[in-house]
């Protein structure tokens, strides 16, 4: 069975991996601001991402039912949280070529 989730449950369930981070009592503006600056994309993207990973048709992207668990879940925003911080390098290493620094 797959572990689907709408844009609102999978924005909660990812902040809620969030260390020092309670979406609990905020509106929900905040926590969409909150989850876009740390993983990089709004909870709809993800929310579709991670829809496209448990239903697809191609084998060698089909998950399987271990990997579309709740456990799944938190190793997809894992991942998603180590591309964010990895394209921020990228951009930074960039931004200092271009201006000639020393990094």
């Amino acid at each position: 069975m797959s572990f689907l989730l709408s844009p609102e449950v999978a924005r909660e369930r990812a902040l809620e991996l969030l260390a020092g981070v309670n979406p609990k009592g905020h509106p929900a503006n905040w926590q969409e601001e909150e989850f876009k600056a740390h993983y990089g994309a709004s909870s709809q993207v993800i929310a579709n991402q991670w829809f496209d990973l448990c239903t697809t048709e191609i084998e060698e992207a089909r998950l399987s039912p271990k990997e579309k668990s709740s456990e799944g879940f938190k190793r997809f925003m894992s991942c998603m949280e180590q591309f964010e911080i990895l394209s921020r390098c990228v951009h930074y290493r960039r931004y200092c070529r271009l201006a000639k620094l020393n990094v």
